[in-house]
């Protein structure tokens, strides 16, 4: 893979550096498989609950861990290609971190979201549990943008992850009723795709 010049991004407390970034525009165009293989562009560009795919994929049940959740006013993340944020979702945002993990406690991936203050106890009823299982839960309808997939690393997250980057992630807006409802970023393990390749292969 050839690496691009990228600065580095801040992923919630995270340092990561970015190797290469594909837009909208260009996953519109389709993506070669000499970047990376089928099953891993299915990891990336499925369109369903991360953690209900991470269940089937694991036969486990997930645990997500709420790592930290504060009002920010201001989203400090280059990747997003699209108008500015702000003319989606009103300020300030919710900022929400979690971890989602196996039953054993190991980390599968990372994933941040920013939603508007009035949307999320609406929404959100149990920050406790997965985005999708609350949204299951009040039976609310959503689809998913997918804006853009990115390859970098960050030291911090091989330590918390327990292996060598670098590392897949995508970030991706839920509209609900024609409404934006939050943005995500979500940065998946080695070992977790990994995993979804092997798949294939049985």
């Amino acid at each position: 893979m050839e690496y691009k010049n990228y600065n580095s991004i801040t992923l919630g407390e995270y340092d990561f550096k970015i190797y290469w970034h594909g837009s909208s525009s260009i996953l519109e165009k389709g993506l070669s498989s000499t970047l990376f293989s089928k099953q891993i562009q299915s990891a990336l560009l499925n369109d369903g609950s991360l953690t209900r795919q991470l269940q089937l994929l694991t036969n486990q049940p997930i645990k997500v861990e709420l790592v930290n959740t504060f009002i920010d006013d201001k989203i400090n993340i280059h990747l997003y290609s699209e108008p500015n944020i702000s003319k989606y979702i009103n300020r300030p945002y919710v900022h929400r971190q979690v971890w989602l993990s196996n039953y054993l406690g190991k980390p599968l991936a990372f994933a941040m979201s920013y939603w508007a203050i009035s949307n999320v106890d609406k929404f959100l009823p149990n920050q406790k549990l997965p985005i999708w299982t609350n949204l299951s839960g009040i039976r609310t309808e959503v689809s998913k943008e997918l804006l853009g997939i990115f390859y970098g690393n960050s030291t911090q997250l091989e330590i918390t992850f327990k292996e060598k980057g670098p590392f897949w992630g995508r970030y991706y807006m839920l509209w609900h009723k024609k409404q934006p409802l939050t943005l995500i970023y979500e940065i998946f393990s080695s070992s977790l795709l990994k995993k979804y390749q092997d798949s294939y292969q049985t």
